[in-house]
């Protein structure tokens, strides 16, 4: 049985639901195209029931680090969460997003995903994890969001 990473209400038959993941992400921004997000690697940190208890797990994880929301979007330039510094989103680089999920386990969608936070390559990575290594260059999913553009929906 699939439960919340909160509150481990059943999420079985769940429709909707929200996935928290450390992403390490390259923006590639193409003239008259719509920006791409390659990730590289993604660790999952929690599924949950709700956006509130993602959003609860949200703040824990950026107090932790003593970071900043940024609810960044697909520039070429964006702001570390950590320390406040611009950074070229060209390079590898890691980010906290939050996708919504929708549809049945077996076949999920993913409905949109939000970009909580992108931390430059001089902070430091979670612990234990060498996200910064150029060994692994193979891409693993790319995502347009659909919200590039706007303002984040929270």
């Amino acid at each position: 049985m699939r439960t919340c990473d909160h509150c481990e209400a059943d999420l079985s038959n769940e429709d909707h639901r929200w996935e928290l993941v450390e992403e390490w992400q390259i923006c590639i921004q193409r003239e008259n195209d719509c920006p791409e997000v390659e990730i590289s690697i993604a660790y999952g940190i929690g599924e949950y029931c709700s956006e509130e208890h993602a959003m609860d797990v949200i703040d824990s994880y950026l107090s932790e680090r003593n970071a900043e929301p940024t609810w960044a979007d697909v520039d070429p330039v964006e702001t570390c969460a950590c320390c406040g510094e611009d950074f070229s989103t060209a390079e590898r680089h890691l980010t906290l997003t939050m996708m919504e999920l929708c549809g049945p386990e077996e076949a999920q969608n993913i409905y949109d995903a939000f970009y909580v936070a992108r931390f430059c390559r001089t902070c430091e990575p979670p612990e234990g994890r060498d996200l910064f290594s150029e060994n692994d260059s193979t891409p693993v999913e790319i995502i347009k969001p659909k919200w590039v553009g706007k303002e984040h929906p929270a």
